[in-house]
């Protein structure tokens, strides 16, 4: 049966890792990520171009926060980082620009490098409630599931133009808010999803070629309908990007200014072939219909994916209240044959939906141009995990399917290493829901072996 075991598997975490002397990494609402410690600024690490690109919103107070964006960057006549201050500022359409006559995003402008706040709890740039017009619905309206292999082409914010060196981007001191869209009667017929608020994206990274984001809460800022596309929208989008995110907290659900139910809407982070993506100091958590998730199958070319002191819980482990609820992993690679590396992740498989719902999953999408790439490597140092499922508890779990990835075909030990403290653990093929008794007849502990389940 499943149960409850954070509390447990945390208590005592010395042995599987070094936490940062000034801080735990056990993320929550008392111990956010984004607070600054001691030592800390919102602008360290920035390089001296960042500070001198950053200039203050043009706030004329009879102009919406749109085209008082676009006549500073106009008046400042190059690339810049806008300073904002300890106030709301509201986005009230899908409208700049028309990227084509149906769809449209919240805000882009290729001279737009960044945002500079007062602090995550005093900056906040909000997508408002009903912000689509009748047209823009009716296109939403057509689209199905898994029919289009583009997410739902709204989106918040744009920063970047799709170039790899396009230029770097810095963000900190500030939250992306989102609102619930209009509600939609008929928009996906496969899932009877129809009935929710219209789907939208969060903050896409567009070939941006470096930078870092910091000291930001991203809160439901965006509403997943689907854990597919077009409709599987994340908080956080990246695509051919080089970028680093640190002290952030992704959050699927709705301010509790907004909403003080909590409901969540969002799905957490989606990358797409990034050329290099860095989180450190990440918590990640609940999410409405999608999970982490990265697919790597529209280029042949592969990056980097490294993570330092990232919590990652609740990923659609209830009902979002809108008829959806899947048994996502924690985190998952499709078609990615880059370098993953995890230190000192903290894993919650909360779902009990299913017991063989993963931490991590490694599969591919046959559709995709670069269907099972080969080559990936999964490194893992010292991972704290747990299951709600108890003879699971303790164990990191991965889904390597054995059927089509070389995640499995070219050898788990190759393509997967797992240390902690120090020991590097075996694999241990699991193909039915486990007992602890099978598993300790097995020789099998959670110091010596990880789970893998490869249907």
């Amino acid at each position: 049966m499943p149960s409850a075991v954070h509390s447990t598997i945390l208590t005592n975490t010395s042995s599987l890792g070094t936490s940062p002397s000034d801080q735990s990494y056990d993320w929550s609402d008392s111990n956010v990520p984004w607070t600054l410690r001691s030592g800390q600024s919102l602008t360290d690490g920035w390089p001296s171009q960042a500070l001198n690109m950053v200039v203050d919103l043009i706030d004329n107070p009879s102009k919406d926060f749109v085209t008082n964006l676009d006549a500073t960057i106009s008046a400042y006549g190059g690339p810049c980082i806008i300073r904002l201050q300890a106030k709301t500022y509201h986005i009230t359409n899908f409208m700049h620009p028309q990227t084509t006559s149906n769809y449209g995003l919240g805000y882009y402008n290729t001279r737009l490098h960044g945002f500079l706040g007062q602090g995550a709890d005093q900056t906040i740039i909000q997508m408002d409630a009903n912000s689509y017009t009748s047209a823009q619905l009716a296109t939403i309206a057509t689209l199905r599931s898994a029919s289009d292999g583009d997410p739902v082409g709204f989106t918040v914010m744009r920063i970047g133009d799709g170039v790899t060196s396009w230029g770097e981007v810095y963000m900190s001191g500030l939250t992306f808010r989102g609102c619930d869209q209009q509600t939609i009667t008929d928009y996906d017929d496969t899932t009877g999803a129809a009935g929710g608020p219209a789907p939208y994206n969060g903050v896409t990274y567009w070939g941006v070629g470096g930078g870092i984001t910091q000291n930001v809460r991203f809160q439901a800022n965006a509403h997943a309908a689907t854990s597919q596309p077009p409709f599987e929208c994340g908080a956080i989008s990246t695509q051919y990007s080089i970028h680093t995110f640190r002290r952030l907290e992704i959050d699927g659900r709705l301010a509790p200014e907004i909403n003080a139910s909590r409901p969540r809407r969002s799905a957490v982070y989606m990358g797409n072939n990034e050329a290099s993506l860095v989180m450190e100091d990440v918590w990640i958590h609940h999410s409405n219909r999608s999970r982490y998730a990265v697919n790597d199958g529209n280029r042949s070319t592969f990056g980097t994916y490294s993570h330092t002191h990232v919590k990652v819980e609740h990923i659609t482990d209830v009902d979002d209240g809108l008829g959806g609820r899947t048994n996502a992993a924690c985190v998952g690679y499709e078609n990615c044959a880059g370098a993953i590396n995890w230190s000192n992740p903290i894993l919650h498989q909360d779902n009990a939906i299913a017991w063989n719902t993963p931490h991590i999953s490694l599969t591919t999408v046959a559709s995709q141009t670069y269907a099972n790439p080969q080559g990936g490597r999964l490194t893992i140092t010292d991972p704290v995990c747990t299951s709600v499922w108890s003879a699971m508890n303790g164990y990191l779990f991965i889904r390597a399917v054995a059927s089509n990835t070389h995640w499995y075909t070219d050898g788990l030990t190759t393509t997967i290493t797992i240390t902690k403290a120090g020991t590097r653990l075996q694999p241990y093929i699991v193909s039915s829901n486990p007992t602890s008794a099978s598993l300790v007849a097995a020789g099998v502990s959670s110091a010596t072996h990880y789970l893998v389940y490869t249907g």
